[in-house]
């Protein structure tokens, strides 16, 4: 398996990104950083970004936002990587490079963010209509 080399480079454009997108911070625990691996929590949604030398770029989050592929406990981890149909019809992640998890981290947090902004709207929109609903009964 080929790894992906974190550099210099991308950990400055990681940096910036999380300069610019205000409410990211560094999450990488010690051992992730033994691994490669670079771990980015948004506070504004509660969402753990992993980008991973091998490859992989993972969401990890505590509210549920989107589909998960493992349900236990409240925990929901599900993988950013595109997929293609192999042989045999077997799904396969493609592995993606420190430039492309980069954009995927980018377009994850935009689209995250926008959930979530559209789900605090959805309920202050809830509580609107209900307050009005009590008040016209009174």
């Amino acid at each position: 398996m080929n790894y992906t080399r974190f550099e210099r480079r991308h950990r400055t454009a990681i940096k910036n990104i999380m300069e610019s997108l205000r409410g990211l911070r560094n999450h990488t625990t010690i051992r992730q950083k033994k691994n490669g691996t670079i771990a980015i929590y948004d506070i504004e949604t509660e969402v753990t970004y992993t980008l991973h030398r091998s490859g992989y770029i993972r969401h990890n989050d505590d509210k549920g936002y989107g589909s998960s592929w493992w349900h236990g406990g409240t925990k929901r981890s599900w993988q950013l990587n595109r997929v293609e149909t192999g042989r045999f019809q077997r799904t396969e992640r493609i592995l993606a490079t420190a430039d492309e998890q980069i954009v995927i981290l980018m377009n994850a947090i935009r689209r995250t963010r926008l959930k979530h902004a559209i789900q605090k709207v959805d309920e202050a929109r809830a509580a609107l209509t209900q307050a009005i609903e009590e008040y016209n009964r009174i």
